[in-house]
């Protein structure tokens, strides 16, 4: 092999004693969720980010080309999905009357997504001067429809009010009704981060359902005449997680926040703390888990991943606080994949 850059590549693993873990990270999102990250060992990337899409390798200090890498792109992806999952738990519920849900949709085939942030800036300025008693803050996504058009999901909390009340023609014609079409609605789901995350980017392959009913069609994004998530329940085993990831363009911003959303609390904590912090709620086990190893690779004469060595392992484990009354959420969590997602030039160690 003629490129020395070492080679990366991640695999799902079945089990991990995270006793013997060497570094604990403990993110709390709010007071009924929190992510545990244990890994093997501490470790730092290999490579250096440098300007023009180039990188430093720092044992040699060559710089390279990056090389344009799919899966490094999806896997980018996933981890702005993991960021965007917290940072709803941390800000929003499916209980406060303070906090709604807009879609914002064009009527043209919008494809300039730099036009639509501008779009949406204006309306938000607008949006701030009709509801002058809040203090309003926002997490707005932006999902692409099967055309190739680009649409809005928004997430609006007052930080100073206990309710948040805006008319839906109000809505509309703040939009800009010749724009295309704007709706409101309250949250849903007992976890909202993960019930919105999947909400944006799952894709469907079901007999007699179309791409366009469920991703494109007026009434999919429309609460009022069809309820998008009772849609997907219908169609929940020929579901595809991320099916939509390869609809968005490289470097595209996946979602915006306003400034005052507030962000997950990470800190290093111990064995012993994460063992207190699952007492003290009743936790016994997560509600999901995903362990993956860290190799060092080659490819063998056929194309085929041969693993050098074990880089790292990492287990991150998500916990649910019940609601009173209400029993732990778990997942039956069973055997994964063990094939190898390759990942060049970098440790994902992180």
């Amino acid at each position: 092999m003629n490129d020395t850059t070492q080679k990366i590549a991640t695999q799902k693993l079945d089990y991990y004693n995270t006793a013997h873990a060497q570094s604990v990270t403990l993110e709390k999102q709010s007071e009924r969720h929190a992510i545990v990250k244990y890994m093997a060992r501490e470790t730092k990337m290999h490579i250096k980010k440098l300007p023009g899409n180039k990188y430093m390798v720092l044992s040699t200090r060559e710089v390279k080309d990056m090389a344009e890498n799919c899966g490094k792109q999806k896997q980018s992806l996933l981890a702005t999905f993991d960021e965007l999952r917290g940072l709803i738990r941390t800000n929003f519920d499916n209980e406060g009357q303070n906090q709604v849900f807009l879609t914002l949709t064009y009527r043209e085939n919008m494809t300039n997504i730099k036009r639509a942030y501008d779009d949406f800036e204006f309306f938000w300025k607008k949006v701030v001067r009709h509801c002058k008693c809040h203090e309003l803050a926002y997490i707005n996504v932006v999902e692409p429809q099967g055309r190739g058009a680009w649409h809005f999901h928004v997430m609006i909390k007052s930080l100073n009010q206990k309710e948040l009340w805006i008319d839906k023609n109000k809505i509309k014609d703040l939009w800009g009704r010749e724009r295309g079409n704007a709706y409101i609605e309250r949250l849903k789901g007992d976890d909202v981060g993960a019930y919105y995350v999947a909400y944006f980017t799952t894709g469907f392959k079901h007999k007699g359902w179309k791409e366009a009913d469920l991703n494109v069609g007026e009434e999919v994004h429309n609460p009022e005449s069809a309820d998008r998530m009772k849609l997907l329940d219908k169609v929940k085993k020929g579901q595809i997680k991320g099916e939509r990831l390869h609809m968005y363009p490289k470097n595209t911003q996946f979602f915006r926040c306003s400034r005052n959303i507030a962000r997950p609390v990470k800190s290093k904590v111990t064995h012993e703390q994460v063992e207190a912090f699952k007492a003290k709620h009743g936790l016994d086990k997560p509600a999901h888990q995903h362990i993956y190893a860290v190799n060092e690779v080659d490819e063998d004469m056929f194309g085929g991943l041969q693993v050098v060595q074990r880089l790292n392992v990492i287990a991150k484990e998500q916990y649910r606080v019940p609601k009173p009354g209400k029993k732990p959420v778990t997942e039956n969590i069973g055997p994964e994949s063990e094939q190898m997602t390759l990942f060049e030039g970098e440790e994902d160690g992180r």
